[in-house]
């Protein structure tokens, strides 16, 4: 495909990956039960848990929660057995490695991000510790920030690349909004908003229809709720911000109304000296010469200057700021990344209550805890908290202790057999 149409307005021709199989439900529970036993013999495996179900055969995937001790073996690698265990179709129905917790982790799960619809598949079962009214809707406010953040730099970078690499992966992301108003109407607690209904309704009917509908319908329905995701969560973190101050999470301070985000992706080339000022970080362009391996970066990138002048910098209510700023509050494996690379350094004033900033320090402790625990074992599999994708990938010591372990778990099995 060219460059100009690469970088058109028709979303007909833009760049696209229909990685979409048409499978059925048996083949969701055959990979998921293999999985299930060939960890069933994994030293250090305690519970197995399935997250969620399969509504869209084809299209969703399968999310597997595995709680482990002290006993596990270092750099384990869970993705690897999953993969091998599961058969041909392994790696599409599980499009990321299972999520790997310790016990205490897995039992604060309600406060780390959005655990409805559990399911025990083998081990003994772990009741989840349960929180106050209070605590829990704090928690359930700041996943909500979290993933809208998230997810909103996915949109906006498809949007202005003009690309869709993978339309599996971007219908569950426009699936996963509806979690973020979910969440939003449980605070209001009056009816559901009629665009929230009208969003879920058009992602379902899309899904549920994918098969039966020509390759153009598809991208074209894909693209127009791409847009429509990307408009909801900006209005969702607006929603979200007031929440915070209705609450009395968030005290407002007298700044400014927006603080500009950058894009993690770019913004972990800038060093501290360059974050904390304000003026390289309002305009990223004025730096480069300074920030070793940005300029380079950014010449491989299709249509840079937008890139960088556009999708990396997202507006975030002032009143959203004290939670992006207390991921680096607390002392640990997340923080000490967090703490030298700010996401802003000048604060528009908005804090969190006392009660808001015991409960949000209280779960960095837990984010921290299931971070140390799996460095410690060289582990992959942290679970879809916000925080997890700045931090920085394994050491090659660490991939040379999961290719080892596989190499010798792979040899097990094959003399056993």
């Amino acid at each position: 495909m060219s460059e100009a149409s690469a970088t058109t307005d028709d979303i007909r021709l833009w760049p696209v990956r229909d990685d979409v199989r048409r499978l059925d439900l048996a083949t969701y529970e055959q990979s998921m039960q293999a999985a299930v036993d060939a960890f069933k013999g994994v030293t250090g495996v305690v519970a197995m848990y399935q997250l969620g179900s399969v509504k869209f055969p084809g299209i969703s995937d399968l999310d597997l929660i595995i709680v482990v001790d002290d006993g596990i073996a270092p750099g384990t690698d869970f993705q690897a057995v999953v993969r091998d265990a599961a058969g041909p179709d392994g790696a599409y129905v599980f499009s990321h490695p299972p999520y790997v917790v310790d016990e205490q982790t897995f039992r604060g799960l309600s406060a780390l991000f959005f655990a409805d619809n559990l399911q025990l598949r083998w081990g003994r079962p772990i009741s989840l510790a349960g929180l106050e009214p209070d605590e829990q809707a704090f928690c359930a406010f700041q996943i909500a920030v979290e993933a809208a953040i998230g997810q909103s730099f996915a949109f906006l970078r498809a949007l202005h690349n003009r690309s869709l690499p993978n339309l599996r992966s971007l219908l569950c992301h426009l699936n996963a909004v509806r979690h973020n108003f979910t969440t939003l109407e449980r605070f209001s607690g009056g009816p559901r908003a009629a665009h929230h209904l009208a969003y879920a309704a058009r992602i379902d009917r899309l899904r549920g229809a994918w098969f039966e509908l020509d390759a153009e319908p598809r991208l074209t329905e894909a693209c127009a709720l791409l847009v429509q995701a990307r408009d909801l969560l900006c209005e969702i973190l607006g929603d979200l911000g007031r929440v915070g101050v209705a609450r009395a999470w968030v005290l407002p301070g007298k700044g400014a109304a927006t603080l500009s985000l950058l894009d993690v992706g770019l913004l972990l080339r800038f060093g501290p000296g360059e974050v904390a000022n304000d003026a390289l970080l309002r305009n990223p362009l004025a730096g480069l010469r300074s920030v070793p391996g940005l300029g380079a970066w950014l010449a491989l990138q299709p249509r840079w200057r937008e890139i960088v002048a556009d999708v990396s910098v997202l507006q975030l209510p002032a009143a959203l700021y004290p939670l992006v700023d207390c991921w680096s509050a607390v002392s640990g494996p997340v923080s000490d990344v967090l703490a030298s690379r700010r996401l802003a350094s000048k604060q528009p004033g908005a804090q969190l209550s006392a009660a808001a900033a015991a409960w949000a320090a209280r779960r960095s402790v837990l984010v921290n805890g299931h971070f140390q625990f799996l460095r410690e074992r060289q582990l992959g599999g942290f679970l879809p908290l916000t925080p997890a994708s700045w931090l920085q990938r394994p050491t090659t010591l660490a991939n040379r202790a999961k290719t080892a372990w596989h190499a010798g778990w792979t040899a097990r099995h094959r003399s056993a057999d």
